[in-house]
């Protein structure tokens, strides 16, 4: 089908036909497998138009690399997220001082409207 002629026959194109393009033993591959089953994917109508154009992170179930598994379960299981997740927000901060004109704008209608000082 088009998926092959997209993967293998781009493979050939480049001259890599021998090392990928195909999933067979001892060629390099990346594979993800999604949970079709997923809230975010229902009700079953364009699960590839949702996959491609929405990018809905937590749909993935496993993930292998260059043929090792890097997402098991939908967990990474290369590094510790949640040790990423609080080392990234203690080492930011959040910037209020970077507010949008429109922010602004309708902060001071609020404030007119509900007649709190400016």
């Amino acid at each position: 089908g088009s998926c092959r002629m997209a993967s293998l026959g781009g493979a050939k194109g480049v001259n890599f036909a021998d090392k990928i393009g195909s999933l067979e033993v001892g060629k390099q591959a990346d594979l993800v497998l999604y949970d079709l089953t997923n809230l975010s994917l229902l009700p079953r109508t364009d699960p590839i138009g949702l996959l491609v154009l929405g990018r809905p992170s937590n749909v993935v179930h496993s993930v292998w690399v260059n043929g090792k598994q890097i997402v098991a379960d939908g967990r990474v299981t290369t590094i510790n997220v949640d040790d990423l997740r609080q080392q990234i927000f203690h080492q930011s901060q959040w910037d209020t001082q970077r507010q949008s004109q429109t922010v602004a704008q309708l902060a001071a209608h609020y404030r007119s409207v509900m007649g709190l000082k400016q």
